[in-house]
């Protein structure tokens, strides 16, 4: 595991628990045993972080997403509907934190 991505599991971790307002770089840092410098390197900045992390859920949904045009047919629809629902339970953090997110106001979205 790179450390771009023990950061993004240990931040997913640590926002799941504690959300967005209440987690430090600090804390994501010292649980990923690193310094402050190494996450700011690899996101600018823990809004970009967390985009980070709710990209995830975009990347999974669309993953599954059919890129054609789907047929009137119920089979299609409902393996579409349980896939979808079989990686959102894989996700289930990253969904929560989206859930989360969706019912507060939102914070300016920043770019990396």
């Amino acid at each position: 595991m790179t450390s771009k991505d023990n950061i993004l599991q240990v931040a997913e971790d640590i926002f799941y628990q504690k959300g967005f307002a209440l987690t430090t770089i600090r804390d994501i840092a010292d649980k990923a045993k690193m310094n402050n410098a190494v996450v700011n390197y690899y996101f600018g900045s823990k809004e970009n972080l967390y985009l980070a992390i709710l990209k995830k859920i975009e990347n999974a949904l669309n993953s599954i997403c059919i890129k054609r045009d789907i047929p009137e047919n119920d089979i299609v629809v409902k393996e579409f509907i349980i896939n979808s629902l079989k990686e959102v339970c894989l996700q289930y953090k990253v969904f929560h934190i989206y859930l989360k997110e969706q019912s507060q106001y939102s914070s300016v979205a920043t770019e990396n």
